[in-house]
């Protein structure tokens, strides 16, 4: 017979598991986490100078035959300008 105050043992594994959950989440939004922290520095460190064939252009322009825009913002693009890289599919 149960008495009142007795907790099942599937209570006491779904709460282990709950914050097993809670904690690896709580890893992911600090950064603590290797995996997700490494991947956001690198795009965020990136110069547009930094690829190869580079080039700026005043934004509402277009970057020309065999270029796209670069879509990250990279920290060495002024104001109203933008980073043209090399289209990676016309050299297929």
């Amino acid at each position: 017979m149960r008495k009142k105050g007795d907790i099942s043992i599937n209570v006491i594994i779904i709460a282990i598991i709950s914050l097993m959950v809670l904690v690896v989440l709580l890893m992911i939004f600090s950064g603590k986490m290797g995996i997700f922290s490494n991947e956001t520095e690198e795009i965020v460190d990136k110069e547009c100078k930094d690829i190869d064939g580079y080039r700026y252009i005043a934004e509402g322009t277009s970057c020309g035959e065999g270029y796209v825009t670069a879509i990250a913002g990279y920290q060495d693009v002024s104001p109203g300008y933008k980073c043209c890289i090399p289209d990676q599919t016309s050299l297929n």
